[in-house]
């Protein structure tokens, strides 16, 4: 007997602005989309090893949207079509991995919306040549549409022209030619356009408009991933204001009256912010003497490889009224637990006149491809993660990282028993001997220094019946070894928790199934020989 087995690729997937493009006969039913806008200015397209960038001219010309057809190797939309400005610089690839990044700069967005289309395919068979004949039938094409949106330049001057026209009708309709019901019908309109422009015009702009229903001074609004606080007088009522980023609102902007105050800390200038706990932000400052509130770097509260987050200056974009800096957390940066930090504004040094609290949201716990990386934020865990071990796929591995702990304590003897609504703990009673008859502490290795740690099913020991597990890290303990962890510390972080399914073995399985066949045959004997 000889079984031909298919191993079936995975699908394509877009995530946080990543497209991983996969190319098999089934990895691509429908089209990529991902959007575009000045607060999102970037995706990543990732062939692979295994792919090439459609079109092969992608820094010059486009493909497009068709989302009925993947015939996107030889396109002709020009992107000096869309962008005035346009340069080839604005793809950046990554050629040993073959990863494609488009960046659209600031201010250069189109003032209309625009969609395109670019993609992938699986790699030729040799240089200069189509993938084989098959590659049509047993491959598919990663393709990504693209939308651009308009620039909020060209939807701001859409709406003023909107509010100008509306002018001029009122005031042409409202001559004592026309009835006075038209007359004040149209008054009416005219108030409410003046009051409309009127509002639109205010200051302060900065790197993102405020809405015309802004909180009073100082406040803190939400726009799209941009969380913007501002400060526009020195007369304020309510100075403590609170912000939160996290992996989707990654944008903190402050602003401060650029005639009467000042950025604090040191400006805003680099990569300083100021301790949650500082009590008066006039004293945070750098190499001051008097005081014990220093400023810090933000990237030491960050994760990744050395990241590099500094304040950006968003002046040219307003009315100049206020200095105002703006401050970027890539997703990949964010940290493993929640983080907090202080901003904010004061006059001449000598009064604060607003301090902002922000939260740095920690990013979720995830589990790919058998790996569980552990995160403990507030919000990081809102479901547990799940692993299935089979003797194919027979180890997984669990990230505690160097924020967190293993559980339960004694993990090599003990597990905790999986039931829903439950998070793993550090006293748990589940024993492995009562689950595997040959269990040994060797199946969990450990690699100290990153806290990780791997359990392994060695070939044949898989149990006769399908059994759940349920192991996990929390967020190491602040307090002295051996105490207890806080009240406070049990609020502000989760536990990451993974319920682990072993699945049976296949010798009990088969030992079922014959089994099974041979009561069958045993019962149709007997019937026969009484029928017979």
């Amino acid at each position: 007997m000889k079984v031909t087995v298919t191993l079936e690729a995975r699908a394509t997937a877009t995530e946080d602005h990543i497209v991983k493009c996969a190319y098999g006969k089934n990895s691509n039913p429908a089209h990529q989309t991902v959007t575009l806008s000045p607060e999102k200015n970037s995706f990543t397209l990732v062939c692979g090893d295994q792919g090439d960038v459609l079109p092969t001219n992608h820094k010059e010309e486009y493909c497009v949207s068709d989302t009925g057809s993947d015939e996107v190797e030889s396109c002709t939309g020009a992107y000096e079509g869309i962008f005035a400005n346009y340069e080839a610089t604005w793809w950046a690839a990554t050629t040993d991995i073959k990863e494609y990044k488009f960046t659209i700069p600031d201010g250069q967005f189109p003032a209309e919306a625009q969609m395109i289309t670019v993609g992938c395919q699986n790699t030729a068979v040799e240089p200069g040549t189509q993938p084989k004949e098959v590659g049509e039938k047993d491959s598919s094409v990663c393709s990504v549409d693209v939308r651009i949106v308009a620039s909020a330049a060209s939807s701001a001057a859409l709406t003023s022209g909107m509010a100008v026209t509306l002018l001029s009708l009122a005031a042409f309709f409202s001559t004592p030619l026309l009835k006075i019901g038209v007359r004040m019908g149209l008054r009416v309109i005219l108030v409410f356009v003046s009051a409309f422009l009127l509002l639109d015009s205010l200051p302060f702009s900065g790197c993102v408009r405020a809405v015309a229903d802004e909180p009073t001074d100082p406040a803190c609004v939400i726009a799209g991933a941009v969380t913007k606080c501002t400060c526009t007088s020195k007369e304020v009522t309510n100075k403590d204001l609170t912000a939160t980023l996290s992996q989707e609102k990654n944008v903190l902007e402050i602003g401060c009256n650029k005639r009467e105050l000042k950025c604090v800390p040191a400006e805003l200038n680099g990569k300083l912010v100021c301790p949650s706990t500082t009590a008066e932000l006039k004293s945070c400052k750098s190499g001051e003497t008097r005081t014990t509130v220093q400023p810090f770097d933000i990237n030491t509260l960050l994760s990744g490889t050395s990241p590099k987050v500094s304040w950006q200056s968003c002046e040219g974009n307003g009315d100049g009224t206020c200095t105002t800096k703006q401050l970027t957390i890539p997703p990949a940066n964010f940290p493993f637990v929640d983080h907090k930090f202080m901003v904010g504004c004061v006059e001449a040094e000598t009064t604060d006149t607003m301090k902002v609290t922000v939260t740095l949201e920690a990013r979720p716990s995830e589990t790919e491809d058998h790996i569980v990386r552990c995160a403990y934020g507030k919000n990081s865990n809102n479901a547990h993660q799940t692993v299935t071990l089979t003797p194919e796929k027979n180890s997984f591995t669990l990230v505690c990282g160097n924020e967190g702990e293993v559980l339960p304590t004694t993990y090599e003897t003990n597990y905790c028993l999986t039931q829903e609504g439950n998070d793993a703990g550090a006293q748990c009673t589940g024993a492995y001997g009562g689950i595997f008859p040959n269990y040994e502490e060797t199946w969990w290795t450990t690699t100290p220094h990153t806290n990780e740690y791997k359990f392994t099913i060695p070939e044949g020991q898989f149990p006769a019946e399908e059994q759940k597990i349920t192991v996990g890290c929390q967020k190491k303990a602040t307090a002295e070894p051996g105490k207890q962890r806080t009240e406070s510390e049990e609020k502000d972080s989760s536990v990451c928790s993974v319920d682990v399914t072993i699945v049976a073995s296949a010798a009990s399985s088969a030992a079922l199934t014959s089994g099974l066949a041979v009561t069958l045959v045993s019962i149709a004997g007997m019937v026969y020989a009484t029928v017979f």
